[in-house]
Protein backbone atom coordinates (compact mmCIF):
# COMPACT_ATOMS: atom_id res chain seq x y z
CA UNK A 1 0.00 0.00 0.00
CA UNK A 2 3.06 2.65 0.85
CA UNK A 3 4.00 2.01 -3.04
CA UNK A 4 0.34 2.80 -3.80
CA UNK A 5 0.21 6.04 -1.56
CA UNK A 6 3.89 7.49 -2.92
CA UNK A 7 2.67 7.02 -6.92
CA UNK A 8 -0.78 8.68 -6.36
CA UNK A 9 -0.48 11.31 -3.60
CA UNK A 10 3.43 12.28 -3.14
CA UNK A 11 4.38 13.99 0.35
CA UNK A 12 0.78 15.08 0.94
CA UNK A 13 -0.16 11.66 2.12
CA UNK A 14 -2.43 13.00 5.03
CA UNK A 15 -4.94 13.99 2.75
CA UNK A 16 -5.82 10.24 1.74
CA UNK A 17 -8.46 8.00 2.87
CA UNK A 18 -8.09 4.26 2.70
CA UNK A 19 -11.37 2.05 2.68
CA UNK A 20 -11.27 -1.37 2.63
CA UNK A 21 -13.53 -4.48 2.72
CA UNK A 22 -15.19 -3.83 -0.42
CA UNK A 23 -16.34 -6.77 -2.63
CA UNK A 24 -13.52 -7.10 -5.58
CA UNK A 25 -16.33 -6.64 -8.60
CA UNK A 26 -16.22 -3.14 -7.28
CA UNK A 27 -14.12 -0.70 -9.74
CA UNK A 28 -13.41 3.02 -9.61
CA UNK A 29 -16.27 4.03 -11.67
CA UNK A 30 -18.64 1.94 -9.51
CA UNK A 31 -17.55 3.60 -5.98
CA UNK A 32 -17.07 7.15 -7.21
CA UNK A 33 -20.31 6.80 -8.50
CA UNK A 34 -21.55 5.59 -4.63
CA UNK A 35 -19.63 8.34 -3.77
CA UNK A 36 -20.46 10.95 -5.54
CA UNK A 37 -24.59 10.13 -4.91
CA UNK A 38 -23.42 9.99 -0.70
CA UNK A 39 -21.56 13.68 -1.68
CA UNK A 40 -18.07 12.45 -1.56
CA UNK A 41 -15.96 14.43 -3.48
CA UNK A 42 -12.37 13.20 -3.74
CA UNK A 43 -10.11 13.85 -7.18
CA UNK A 44 -8.71 10.50 -7.40
CA UNK A 45 -9.57 6.96 -6.67
CA UNK A 46 -6.63 4.21 -6.31
CA UNK A 47 -7.53 1.04 -6.25
CA UNK A 48 -5.44 -1.88 -3.90
CA UNK A 49 -6.44 -5.41 -4.96
CA UNK A 50 -6.30 -7.79 -1.16
CA UNK A 51 -5.58 -11.17 -0.88
CA UNK A 52 -8.41 -12.48 0.69
CA UNK A 53 -10.86 -12.29 -2.47
CA UNK A 54 -12.09 -8.28 -1.34
CA UNK A 55 -10.30 -4.60 -2.65
CA UNK A 56 -9.92 -1.08 -1.00
CA UNK A 57 -9.19 1.99 -2.23
CA UNK A 58 -6.89 4.98 -1.66
CA UNK A 59 -9.18 8.31 -1.99
CA UNK A 60 -7.30 11.28 -2.70
CA UNK A 61 -8.92 14.53 -1.33
CA UNK A 62 -7.66 18.69 -1.42
CA UNK A 63 -7.77 19.35 1.94
CA UNK A 64 -7.64 17.70 5.27
CA UNK A 65 -10.98 19.05 6.21
CA UNK A 66 -12.54 17.22 3.49
CA UNK A 67 -10.79 14.10 4.56
CA UNK A 68 -11.68 14.37 8.03
CA UNK A 69 -15.36 15.09 6.80
CA UNK A 70 -14.96 11.67 4.62
CA UNK A 71 -13.59 9.98 7.43
CA UNK A 72 -16.93 10.80 9.44
CA UNK A 73 -19.43 9.98 6.98
CA UNK A 74 -17.42 6.80 6.66
CA UNK A 75 -17.84 5.91 10.43
CA UNK A 76 -21.42 6.77 9.77
CA UNK A 77 -21.85 3.83 6.92
CA UNK A 78 -20.40 1.56 8.90
CA UNK A 79 -22.49 2.35 11.41
CA UNK A 80 -25.84 2.14 8.89
CA UNK A 81 -24.96 -1.11 6.42
CA UNK A 82 -23.54 -3.06 10.19
CA UNK A 83 -19.75 -3.43 9.52
CA UNK A 84 -18.18 -5.44 12.23
CA UNK A 85 -16.66 -3.73 14.87
CA UNK A 86 -14.02 -6.00 14.67
CA UNK A 87 -13.13 -5.19 10.24
CA UNK A 88 -11.61 -2.48 9.15
CA UNK A 89 -13.90 -0.39 6.94
CA UNK A 90 -11.72 2.92 6.91
CA UNK A 91 -8.65 4.63 7.77
CA UNK A 92 -6.24 7.77 7.51
CA UNK A 93 -3.74 6.88 5.66
CA UNK A 94 -0.14 7.98 6.57
CA UNK A 95 3.09 7.05 5.33
CA UNK A 96 5.30 5.34 8.23
CA UNK A 97 8.77 6.62 9.58
CA UNK A 98 11.45 4.47 9.64
CA UNK A 99 14.88 5.37 11.09
CA UNK A 100 18.29 3.19 10.30
CA UNK A 101 20.52 2.86 12.76
CA UNK A 102 23.61 4.61 11.48
CA UNK A 103 21.71 8.04 10.73
CA UNK A 104 22.60 10.97 12.59
CA UNK A 105 20.11 13.34 10.94
CA UNK A 106 16.87 12.42 9.62
CA UNK A 107 15.27 14.45 7.19
CA UNK A 108 11.78 14.43 8.04
CA UNK A 109 13.25 16.29 11.35
CA UNK A 110 14.74 18.69 9.68
CA UNK A 111 13.83 22.13 11.81
CA UNK A 112 14.22 24.39 8.33
CA UNK A 113 11.51 22.19 6.50
CA UNK A 114 9.29 21.23 9.49
CA UNK A 115 6.07 22.69 9.81
CA UNK A 116 3.20 20.87 11.64
CA UNK A 117 0.22 23.58 10.14
CA UNK A 118 0.07 23.38 6.48
CA UNK A 119 -3.17 25.00 6.28
CA UNK A 120 -4.99 27.71 7.89
CA UNK A 121 -7.40 26.16 10.73
CA UNK A 122 -10.88 26.49 10.76
CA UNK A 123 -13.03 27.04 14.05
Amino acid sequence: MDIALMKSSGPDSRYNVFSAGWHEDVDNEQLEGLLHSLRFYPTAVHRVFQSDGTCAFILKFPSIKLAKCCINRLHRLKKRWRVSKNSSFYAHAQMIDIHWDDEDVYDDERQDIDSDIDEPIEY
